[in-house]
């Protein structure tokens, strides 16, 4: 029994030594690496203070874009802008090459691939900055809200009125013009619903006095598909199809230049 004894008090010793010694080599390790714990704290407490504090999109491609947009917002102060805004069927080509414009205007891509209604109206304020002096806004919107499993009609239009109101408290009417959403050529999206929407589309421009391009009726085949001559991939438009669209808007582009501001209002530039 005493030897039994002895043995259980050797190993309690044993067992707080080597606490002991644990806690003392922990704080020995704490204490020399204290100034890079403070820094790593630091960093920790400032990211979380900054994200807080800034209206920054979180980080990947969609946030690297409205990032980029915001940033770019005094690229063109003193020139007129005509603007083209929307999905990836717009950012995928250069407008800025297709037009000889003055040297006073410039134009300005601001979509990205895969937006849907909800999101743009939320970046409105960064795409059309009250910095620009707007002279013409190309919309094209909607066709990644369609694709949607669980699409709505009414939640569409809903949400595209949503946007277009707030953009005309951005950009007067009479420089606002919007597309119709192109024809497809894949089964699993309707063209009759896109036509639907497309509908919506139109009678709001004509209520709102906005112009109206209707490129569905001039990409679409006698099947009622996207003419497989103007497309790639069945969705987005090869080079054939974006001359026909910049045939279509070359005129609205050419009447953009007539303008200026004046004042603080836009109104006609009368020589």
């Amino acid at each position: 029994m005493l030897k039994d004894s002895r043995t259980l008090r050797r190993l309690l010793a044993l067992a707080i030594s080597v606490n002991l010694f644990a806690l003392f080599a922990g704080g020995l390790y704490l204490y020399k690496t204290r100034f890079y714990i403070f820094n790593w704290l630091g960093q920790i407490a400032g990211t979380a203070f900054q994200k807080a504090r800034s209206p920054v999109i979180p980080l990947g491609f969609y946030g690297l874009k409205v990032n980029e947009f915001n940033a770019l917002q005094e690229h063109p102060l003193g020139k007129k802008a005509v603007i083209f805004a929307g999905d990836s069927i717009v950012e995928e080509f250069e407008w800025q090459e297709h037009f000889d414009l003055p040297s006073d205007t410039v134009i300005l891509k601001r979509a990205i691939s895969g937006e849907t209604l909800e999101r743009f109206t939320k970046r409105l304020e960064v795409t059309f900055s009250p910095k620009f002096d707007i002279q013409r806004a190309f919309i094209m919107i909607g066709i990644n809200d369609i694709r949607k499993a669980k699409f709505q009609m009414d939640v569409f239009t809903q949400k595209y009125q949503e946007l277009l109101d707030k953009l005309l408290a951005l950009v007067p009417s009479d420089r606002v013009c919007l597309h119709a959403i192109l024809p497809i050529r894949h089964a699993y999206i309707s063209n009759a619903t896109i036509q639907q929407a497309n509908t919506y589309i139109k009678s709001y421009a004509v209520d709102r006095n906005l112009c109206y391009i209707d490129l569905f009726n001039k990409l679409v085949d006698r099947t009622g598909l996207l003419d497989a001559n103007y497309t790639y991939d069945g969705i987005h438009l090869s080079f054939p199809g974006y001359q026909i669209w910049l045939e279509a808007i070359r005129p609205y582009v050419t009447e953009s230049t007539h303008y200026s501001k004046r004042n603080g209002e836009i109104a006609p530039n009368i020589p």
